[in-house]
């Protein structure tokens, strides 16, 4: 479908999640909303390469991590983080995409039991059906958190930390298994990434000093 059909009307925001314009579908006149073209997911890139450089992976982190502030700045929960939402556009730009399984967070909402996402990269907290949410411990944010860290560990080794073809044993992989660290990792990564993808969620990163750690704050705009 091409941008022929539209008309863009305005810029509505921009920034880890791209540039969103809002316009409208000239044969019928319904509003959408626009983004720029991405050349394609971190899904494809680890088909396609298998794993990546730690200096990559450290732009892509840096990248995610602002995208999450921004989610958990306006109380939004993704619910879905996955290399198949996070798509690559120009010069190693990525941006987070998908909100389909999204979340509000309201003052008064104080639990969310409803469980979405994609089993491999959940939470051991989420696959236990454990409630979670904004005001106590700030688990959801550990849970975008949690995800993250599965992602950046699966860029770099190229497979996920946890993987089996078993769901049931998938469970018991993520809630009781311990992480096997490649060699090659930096002692930053190694820090980085142990500390997101801590068990118990309440010695997981945390903002802020997610944004203060030595592997990402001097790449965090």
């Amino acid at each position: 479908m091409g941008l022929e059909r539209y008309t863009v009307l305005e810029c509505i925001g921009e920034g880890s999640f791209g540039r969103v314009y809002r316009g409208r579908i000239k044969e019928t006149g319904h509003v959408v909303a626009i983004t720029d073209y991405a050349e394609g997911d971190l899904f494809q890139v680890i088909e396609d390469d298998g794993k990546l450089p730690e200096e990559i992976v450290r732009s892509i982190a840096c990248q995610l991590v602002s995208a999450l502030y921004y989610l958990h700045a306006h109380r939004i929960l993704h619910r879905d983080m996955k290399p198949q939402n996070i798509l690559l556009g120009q010069e190693g730009v990525v941006k987070l995409c998908d909100f389909g399984f999204a979340r509000v967070m309201n003052l008064n909402a104080m639990v969310l039991t409803s469980i979405k996402g994609t089993p491999l990269y959940m939470a051991p907290e989420l696959v236990q059906e454990q409630p979670y949410d904004h005001t106590a411990d700030l688990w959801f944010v550990s849970c975008l958190l949690k995800a993250l860290g599965c992602i950046l560990y699966e860029l770099f080794v190229g497979t996920p930390p946890f993987y089996t073809n078993s769901i049931f044993q998938l469970v018991k992989l993520i809630t009781k298994t311990s992480i096997h660290w490649p060699p090659d990792m930096s002692h930053e990564f190694r820090d980085f990434l142990s500390r997101l993808l801590q068990k118990d969620v309440r010695k997981r990163l945390q903002w802020p000093d997610l944004l203060d750690h030595p592997f990402v704050a001097d790449g965090i705009e």
